[in-house]
């Protein structure tokens, strides 16, 4: 998951057959995901006492993680197919939690409106985000450029203050994308991506348990 190395190679390297290594795949995958498990989306939750973002006072920086290529979930921004994912990171850099993939051809306010993470970020004590989720009145974001006019200065000024606290979020879902399986073409049937999303989360989870 790490490297998503083709099973072809696996199978070369092993010295058996492409659908044995299929067949392994299948079995090892849902044990990626208990590695972190201990309750309802704790596969998808930091396991080393970050639970605090549940907690009121606490401030976060969310962003959208482009997953997996595949066709019918068309990403226009991005000019291709995926699916997509909020993170939720604390300002320190250090992710939180991660939501559940969904289509890409919905916009992040759709994916935010509902879900778990709303839930969290609207317990928490100040969030900061993209221009994605302008429209919110608990997310900070920064000042979309007017069509009639150039940003003014203070207002340069806001954004520059802003990007810095989001800083730290970037460079948590750069670290993410290092797991290929969740940022590159998937290869296996589209129906078995939400199991292999998981799998590779709760190892992530995992591995930082240890970090």
């Amino acid at each position: 998951m790490r490297q998503n190395i083709i099973e072809d190679v696996w199978a070369d390297i092993f010295d058996v057959d492409q659908s044995t290594i299929s067949r392994y795949i299948t079995f090892l995958t849902p044990l990626g995901r208990e590695s972190n498990k201990r309750g309802p989306a704790d596969d998808r939750r930091c396991s080393r006492g970050h639970q605090g973002c549940d907690r009121a006072g606490r401030r976060y920086a969310v962003a959208m993680l482009v997953l997996g290529r595949r066709k019918q979930a068309v990403v226009r921004k991005y000019k291709t197919t995926g699916h997509g994912s909020l993170i939720v990171t604390n300002l320190q850099g250090r992710i939180t939690f991660v939501s559940e993939p969904v289509t890409g051809n919905r916009h992040d306010m759709a994916k935010l409106k509902g879900s778990e993470v709303e839930k969290i970020l609207k317990k928490a004590g100040g969030v900061f985000g993209d221009k994605g989720f302008i429209g919110t009145d608990y997310i900070t974001t920064p000042i979309r450029k007017p069509q009639c006019r150039k940003l003014l200065q203070w207002e340069h000024e806001w954004n520059n203050q802003v990007s810095s606290f989001r800083a730290p979020v970037e460079r948590a879902v750069a670290t993410l994308k290092t797991w290929r399986i969740l940022f590159t073409d998937y290869r296996r049937p589209l129906k078995t991506f939400k199991s292999s999303f998981r799998a590779a989360i709760g190892l992530y989870f995992f591995k930082e348990s240890f970090a």
